[in-house]
């Protein structure tokens, strides 16, 4: 087995969840359709789900909507998190 084969049969036993916050890049969108057709990872997409979901259609990218797409603007805890995220963030200013 190439080094290739041994690090894609690694990543397949151990699946990890990758948060891509440029959901609606092309490059982002076709690397992530080839990693969710070879398996391995599992994929948050950060974006416009129907605009999401429309480029990967125009593309080609039949993978897409096994993603699990995040819209951040309408997302109900939206508020919550950025409360968070200030209060991480407030000690560092």
């Amino acid at each position: 087995m190439g080094l290739m084969e041994n690090i894609r049969s690694n990543t397949k036993k151990n699946l990890k969840r990758i948060v891509l916050a440029e959901g609606m890049e092309e490059r982002t969108l076709m690397a992530t359709d080839h990693i969710l057709q070879e398996g391995l990872a599992k994929i948050i997409l950060l974006g416009n789900n129907e605009e999401i979901l429309k480029k990967a259609k125009d593309w080609n990218l039949i993978n897409i909507p096994k993603a699990t797409i995040i819209d951040p603007v309408n997302h109900e805890k939206k508020d919550y998190y950025a409360d968070l995220l200030f209060d991480l963030r407030k000690s560092k200013a």
